[in-house]
């Protein structure tokens, strides 16, 4: 594919179908994160004493997440770790940042750059200095928004100046993903917009959607109005002479636990391999056009 296409990514609010933790009775937060991910908390409690040369009965102190107030200079690994286990929107950061500023490998490079992270944030009031201080840390633009819509959807016309990428990828804040798996993703995402001019909307079927921008110009200077829902941007797009596609291949998680499906990464995993290793040829496109 001969053009590299330019990605801004809007961070929007929660998926529709997410939902708060929620501990058990007398149950803490920190405890809540280290029941539901046991694994990851070994791994990362081995890593730090490994590279703390601690010894073996700090390190069961640890698993069973008993601090004292020594163990306060290690509060910035702890809360990294919180953060990127609960559905924040600090870890969806992250994991952007991590994708514009390190891509997994020179041919992601040669297909797609993101241009800019735009936060549709408000942050006014008490979190306004936290808000702004996760902005800096990831090299994220908040947005504030300036006008009431039904969905963060609506609010597209309204920040259109601020918008310099080819494509548009709006992202649920809460949601994270690993950088490898999603830059294939969005390979086979610009691939079809390469390939189809008039392609203009994509959704993943779950937490994410692409828009040509240029297209959204277009409409918005036929003098449409813009819709709050994605369904009614599908068929404004179709009445408009564009297509859109739809594929259920989600290039961003929202677990379980915090009401995500169960399964659809793993199922995204096993396709990707598919495609890599030639299984797929032939068989049908991984995209469905309408």
């Amino acid at each position: 594919m001969e053009n590299r296409y330019t990605i801004s990514v809007l961070v929007t609010g929660l998926p529709a179908n997410a939902r708060q933790p929620m501990p058990l009775p007398g149950e803490s937060m920190f405890q809540f994160v280290i029941r539901n991910y046991q694994q990851e908390w070994h791994n990362f409690v081995d890593s730090l004493c490994q590279g703390l040369h601690l010894p073996n009965a700090e390190r069961e102190r640890f698993l069973h997440g008993r601090f004292t107030s020594e163990d306060s200079k290690w509060s910035k690994q702890i809360e990294h770790f919180m953060n990127f286990h609960l559905p924040t929107a600090s870890r969806t950061l992250q994991s952007l940042a991590e994708l514009r500023d390190n891509p997994t490998n020179l041919d992601f490079k040669t297909r797609f750059s993101i241009k800019e992270i735009l936060w549709l944030k408000k942050h006014s009031g008490i979190d306004k200095e936290k808000t702004e201080n996760v902005a800096r840390d990831y090299g994220v633009r908040i947005i504030e928004p300036k006008m009431l819509t039904a969905t963060p959807y609506g609010y597209l016309p309204h920040i259109l100046d601020y918008i310099q990428g080819d494509l548009i990828w709006i992202v649920s804040d809460g949601t994270h993903f690993l950088p490898l798996m999603t830059a294939q993703g969005l390979i086979n995402v610009i691939e079809a917009f390469a390939k189809l001019d008039e392609l203009s909307f994509f959704c993943d079927d779950l937490y994410t959607i692409i828009l040509r921008t240029i297209a959204i110009r277009d409409v918005l200077n036929r003098g449409y109005k813009w819709p709050d829902e994605p369904s009614a941007e599908m068929e404004l797009f179709r009445n408009c002479g564009y297509r859109v596609a739809i594929q259920r291949m989600p290039l961003v998680e929202l677990e379980p636990i915090y009401g995500g499906e169960a399964g659809v990464i793993d199922e995204v995993v096993r396709e990707l391999r598919e495609i890599a290793d030639g299984k797929t040829a032939g068989r049908k496109p991984w995209w469905k056009f309408w």
